[in-house]
């Protein structure tokens, strides 16, 4: 016998086949079962698909893992876009709180069920409201979830809150404070009023049923009501009146304005339905308003200036009389017609106008802006307009106010013109007129008061003359002081002033000032006139005649000296001649011959000083009696560690002088500025520049020594003016440069600024050879016709 196999019973050949039977019928029930359970999950799933509910299942963390298709109808998005997602994604931020509560209340109850409305964001951007029912079955494993059903309930939710609405309109409107409702029965009898109603008509709840509609008419509409509302009696609604009178518990009578009556059938009864508004105060208004307007209309015609009210079109509905008086028609002629009906403005205007009447439109305030307007008569006549609109769009009104200003026009033209003259005579001025306020700030200048200083008039308005430094430092406490006395109003007589140019030049200025109110504020009116000129050549004058003075009194001296001095240089050769003469003796007799040549060369440099001596002219070059002088010094001036450098101007024309003269001239300026420069520094710089100037050739040395005091500057070209020990120089140096150059008819001055050195400027004219021919004949026929003519 083979063994048992395990699970399977020990059988016959007649038990096999009753065995191979009952399992058949076994596996046949199965299919039929599974077959009845495919059609049941099949219909299952039918009814879920095409149920309009949607169906969910969430794990146990909120995400989602099964949405039925209803989901993608109710919220737009596609099958399976929200699969995976937590079921806080789509939920409204204000709603998330009692959805998570609802979830954590769920999870902790297995089996339990729980319900909620949430809004939930569809794929178009809005919130639709679901109904949310949701039950945990996590332990259930088949499930093995939360299963939530969830209904669209969005327009549901929309109605009723239309409903909620609509009740709170009609309580509102029934509730107003404002608004007087009623309610009565066919016989007028009150069945319900609002507290409005009652407060303002002074009766109590409990009088309604008591009065009736027509018990508080007045006897003047009582008739007239009552034809109205049979007039709309089965139609539901009534004629609405406009204003009537209610009669108060007290017996008196307010104003109520009707907002609506209505009629209604219920059992075979009419019910009406009345609403009305106080107006008991607006009708005291009105009144008060037509006074007002009345004293208005009063005022309007009282004023000196036109008013007027026109529409968006620019049609005028009013005007006052000022209005008519100016264009010369009467009100009648202008209500109903626009300003270009009338031909009212002048044309070059009507743009201007046109642009107005927009802004107006726009509900822009405008003006006042000038307009010429032309009368009825074709006479001109100027206004001043201002114009104020009143509502918006086509219903807009523009109020205008308008001024004759023609008398003014023509005064302000006058004023214009004598302004327009005056400006012109100060901006032609030879003098500088300069506007000043108290603190030394320019306010206004003439063209004359741009060159006096070198700065634009851009550069100096709102600037004080300290700031820009036109004042030299010792002028400084004079213009201050200048200042204080003109804030007193007191006029400044003709005193003179320095100022500094804009290029460092300084000049003399003659200058008067007064006070004057200008725009309510004091400020000071400066005329200055350039004295530059006139000083030096006063100067010049006074050095002139010093040196006249000087010259004959050095002339008469030197000749007198001279033989003297002769005779001591002759009897001092003499005697040292001589062979019995100790070294003493000889020794002070040579003294005596040295000092005796000194005396000399000073009288000698005397006569060179007082002797009309007239220069040899002939064409020369600057330049080159320059170069010349320089290379005299050169030596000198390398040793004294003095650099020269020189600026020659390569163009500089030729010109008629005494070519020696010329050297001498550079030579003494050169050698004054090389000792002031060893004698201070040991070393130093100068620097030689040429140039045309005009119809000059100017000079300068400039070097960078210690400069010259302003005490000493004044009077540098004076005769035995020297600033050297005695012995080395008589002072006759500068002086004779000085007559050199006046007599080729230039100029010769210095300037300096203390402790940066000092420029010598020598200017010359530029004569030709047939200029100075002209010149020199022109001398000797004045010269040989004088005496005849006398």
């Amino acid at each position: 016998m083979s063994p048992k196999r395990k699970g399977v019973p020990e059988t016959s050949g007649l038990g096999t086949s009753s065995y191979s039977e009952e399992s058949h019928q076994k596996v046949r029930k199965r299919s039929l079962i599974d077959d009845k359970l495919k059609r049941s999950e099949e219909r299952f799933r039918t009814l879920i698909e095409n149920s309009s509910d949607a169906i969910t299942v969430l794990n146990a963390d909120g995400t989602l893992r099964y949405e039925s298709p209803s989901m993608s109808r109710i919220l737009g998005y596609e099958p399976g876009a929200t699969m995976g997602k937590t079921s806080f994604e789509l939920v409204h931020p204000d709603d998330l709180p009692q959805v998570a509560k609802c979830l954590s209340k769920l999870l902790e109850s297995p089996g339990g069920t729980e319900q909620l409305d949430v809004r939930v964001q569809h794929k178009d951007g809005s919130w639709r409201t679901l109904e949310v029912v949701a039950r945990n079955l996590l332990d259930d494993p088949a499930i093995e979830g939360v299963v939530v059903s969830q209904r669209d309930i969005t327009e549901r939710k929309q109605a009723e809150e239309a409903i909620r609405e609509a009740e709170n309109r009609y309580r509102a409107i029934f509730d107003n404070r404002l608004v007087m409702v009623f309610v009565n029965d066919e016989n007028g009898v009150f069945l319900d009023a609002n507290d409005a109603a009652l407060d303002r008509l002074g009766y109590s709840r409990s009088d309604l049923g008591k009065i009736a509609f027509q018990d508080l008419l007045s006897p003047e509409d009582l008739t007239y009501v009552f034809g109205l509302m049979e007039e709309g009696r089965g139609t539901g609604r009534m004629p609405v009146p406009q204003e009537l009178r209610l009669r108060t518990a007290s017996g008196g009578f307010i104003w109520v304005e009707v907002l609506g009556l209505a009629q209604e059938l219920r059992d075979g009864h009419y019910v009406g339905l009345g609403m009305a508004l106080d107006i008991t105060e607006r009708k005291s208004a009105d009144a008060q308003l037509r006074e007002s307007e009345e004293r208005l209309r009063l005022y309007l015609d009282s004023s000196p200036d036109g008013i007027y009210i026109s529409d968006a079109k620019a049609t005028f509905l009013y005007g006052n009389r000022a209005a008519e008086r100016i264009v010369g028609y009467s009100r009648d002629e202008l209500i109903g017609k626009s300003w270009l009906e009338l031909d009212l403005l002048a044309e070059e205007y009507h743009d201007k106008a046109v642009r107005l009447l927009k802004a107006s439109a726009a509900g822009m305030p405008t003006g006042p802006d000038e307009f010429e307007l032309i009368r009825k008569d074709r006479s001109r006549v100027f206004v001043e307009i201002s114009t104020y609109p009143i509502g918006q769009g086509d219903n807009i009104e523009v109020i205008g106010i308008a001024r004759d200003i023609t008398e003014r026009k023509q005064m302000e033209t006058a004023v214009r013109e004598s302004e327009e003259s005056l400006r012109a005579l100060i901006e032609n001025a030879p003098d500088s007129i300069t506007v000043y306020d108290l603190n030394g700030t320019i306010v206004d200048c003439n063209r004359r008061g741009e060159e006096l200083v070198g700065y634009s008039r851009e550069e100096m308005v709102g600037k004080s003359m300290f700031e820009i430094g036109i004042i030299p430092e010792d002028y400084v406490a004079r213009a201050s002081r200048s200042l204080e006395k003109n804030a007193f109003s007191q006029t400044d007589h003709p005193f003179e002033f320095d100022l500094l140019r804009k290029d460092s030049s300084r000049l003399t200025v003659e200058a008067t000032t007064i006070t004057v109110e200008r725009g309510g504020k004091p400020q000071i009116i400066c005329i200055s006139r350039d004295v530059t000129q006139r000083k030096q050549m006063e100067q010049q004058l006074h050095l002139a005649g010093r040196l006249a003075a000087v010259g004959q009194l050095a002339a008469g001296v030197a000749h007198e000296l001279n033989n003297p001095l002769s005779a001591v240089q002759g009897f001092a050769q003499f005697l040292a001649e001589r062979s019995n003469l100790d070294e003493a003796t000889k020794g002070d007799i040579e003294t005596i011959y040295r000092e005796a040549q000194r005396a000399a060369k000073i009288t000698s440099n005397l006569l060179s000083f007082a002797r009309k001596y007239t220069p040899e002219k002939r064409l020369i070059s600057v330049n080159e009696a320059l170069e010349h002088s320089l290379e005299l010094h050169a030596y000198r001036m390398r040793v004294n560690n003095v650099e020269v450098v020189t600026q020659l101007d390569p163009d500089l024309p030729k010109t008629m002088a005494d070519f020696h003269q010329m050297q001498q001239v550079f030579v003494n300026i050169i050698t004054n500025a090389e000792q002031a420069l060893t004698e201070v520094h040991g070393k130093g710089r100068l620097v030689v520049k040429t140039k045309r100037v005009g119809d000059m050739i100017r000079v300068s040395f400039t070097d960078d020594g210690p400069g010259i005091p302003d005490d000493i500057l004044k009077s540098v070209f004076d005769p035995f003016f020297t600033t050297k020990e005695v012995g080395q120089g008589t002072g006759l140096g500068l002086s004779i440069c000085y007559g050199i150059v006046r007599e080729h008819g230039g100029r010769l001055y210095a300037k300096s600024d203390t402790g940066k050195g000092a420029t010598f400027v020598m200017e010359i004219p530029i004569v030709s050879e047939d200029q100075n021919a002209a010149e020199e004949a022109d001398a000797s026929h004045t010269f040989h016709t004088t005496p005849q003519q006398q």
